[in-house]
């Protein structure tokens, strides 16, 4: 554990479910990952003010106004996660080791649910861009899930089909309530293949 209370990248944590070599289902807090790269749900019109985005708004200020200004700016947008990865005191680990910061947008507005389109087409770009946004390692919550009204028995599937594509090192942090303990399980996750029609 680091002084600000980071995991290193060595370091296990508790309460891992390994489905491949290189993806793990975790239950707990996101920011305690030893995964460099922390995927932050967000929506579209600047306001962290409930769950994940809050926690990051508390632990990283300067987040927040590179995320504002990203949404003033209207380049926040359904489909296309940013990177942050400035390196600062906040996102400090250790001797060269920074953490970065994924803002993926689930929502267009918070007061309304998360489409499940937008949320994969943000996944497809994810796979295709991950490389050269020089991401090494992800720890990736229940994206739609909790506040934006989306259940894990749907959006598992589709995260397990996305970032199984991936050649690096990924945690998914699933929600503390699971209707069925058979979909945090391997044959569940990969057989289960999504559709659009899924979702009407």
């Amino acid at each position: 554990m680091t002084s600000r209370g980071f995991l290193s990248n060595n370091e296990i944590s508790q309460n891992e479910i390994r489905l491949t070599n290189n993806i793990s289902l975790v239950k707990g807090n996101i920011f305690l990952t030893p995964m460099k790269t922390i995927t932050v749900t967000v929506n579209c019109i600047g306001v962290m003010g409930k769950g994940i985005a809050l926690s990051a708004k508390n632990l990283f200020p300067k987040l927040e106004e590179f995320y504002k200004k990203l949404c003033d700016d209207k380049e926040m947008i359904m489909g296309r996660p940013i990177l942050y990865k400035e390196k600062n005191r906040e996102t400090y680990v250790s001797k060269n080791n920074y953490k970065s910061i994924l803002l993926f947008p689930t929502k267009t507005h918070y007061r309304y649910d998360s489409p499940i389109e937008g949320i994969k087409i943000g996944l497809k770009w994810l796979v295709d861009n991950y490389e050269e946004q020089e991401i090494t390692s992800l720890a990736i919550p229940a994206l739609g899930c909790g506040n934006g009204g989306l259940k894990w028995k749907d959006v598992g599937p589709i995260l397990f089909e996305h970032l199984n594509k991936m050649k690096i090192r990924i945690q998914i942090y699933y929600p503390e309530e699971i209707d069925n303990i058979e979909h945090l399980t391997f044959q569940y996750l990969k057989k289960k293949k999504s559709t659009l029609l899924d979702y009407k």
